[in-house]
């Protein structure tokens, strides 16, 4: 064999060796893709995933009107405007209720009465026009701020996942998963109201939020030998003269 032979043959071995060399590499290189795939989407299905827990690990406080504090787990406070959740500005409704859950004494709300009974007896039934209207408040609500978890912190949620549960109470009302930091003493302050400044206030709420004012005052307030506290009669006499409030829808209001 000579020379010129004996090179064309090594070089077509080194030729071979490298096609080899390469097509192992490749293999391997297809080899850990496809690990790295796997352990992506294990990753995305285990760890993003938001559960119960989760949620219940977050604090959420009231700063001012157009902000919240959110802490996360393990990390700093951090505030956010209502833009940043998705509202449109501060004084939406949607924000504003949010903001009353945030401030309010135990940090609960309600659908309300589905149905008012003005005979006092259930087969007498008229559906409350405010119980769809808080219903789509609430689911709005829900919505917002399960799009903002999900932006940042990366939460994946089951589909139908509700943010809010039953209150200890046992009764209709809810309070959401997450802990909710007391306002600021400033913020939480409020001044002792006249008469006439809380049938001010009782006329410009709806039917449904002045049941709910009704029942956080007979939540708060013990009746003593038959006598209501003052705010409570102003309710009802607010109930009376604007809603057309029975004898019968009132105890029905009471009932619930």
């Amino acid at each position: 064999m000579n020379t010129k032979t004996e090179t064309i043959q090594n070089k077509v071995r080194a030729l071979i060796n490298l096609i080899h060399k390469n097509s192992l590499f490749i293999e391997k290189l297809n080899k850990l893709i496809a690990l790295q795939d796997l352990g992506e989407s294990t990753l995305d299905h285990s760890q993003s995933l938001a559960t119960d827990e989760d949620v219940a690990q977050l604090r959420i406080g009231f700063e001012n009107d157009s902000t919240i504090i959110v802490k996360a787990h393990k990390k700093s406070p951090i505030p956010y405007d209502c833009r940043q959740l998705g509202f449109r500005d501060q004084y939406t409704k949607t924000w504003r209720f949010f903001t009353d859950i945030l401030t309010n004494h135990d940090h609960t709300f309600d659908f309300g009465v589905a149905y008012f009974f003005p005979d006092g007896t259930r087969k007498n039934r008229i559906k409350s026009k405010d119980y769809a209207a808080r219903w789509k408040l609430v689911h709005e609500l829900n919505c917002k701020l399960l799009s903002f978890f999900m932006k940042e912190y990366g939460w994946k949620f089951p589909n139908g996942y509700k943010l809010y549960q039953k209150s200890d109470r046992g009764n209709s009302e809810r309070k959401f998963k997450f802990q909710i930091d007391p306002p600021s003493s400033e913020a939480s302050f409020i001044p002792s109201a006249t008469r006439e400044s809380v049938e001010a206030h009782y006329f410009q709420l709806d039917e449904n939020d002045l049941i709910q004012e009704i029942k956080n005052l007979t939540n708060d307030h013990v009746i003593v030998h038959g006598e209501a506290p003052d705010n409570l009669v102003t309710a009802f006499e607010v109930g009376k003269e604007k809603f057309d409030w029975t004898e019968g829808s009132m105890k029905g209001v009471l009932q619930f």
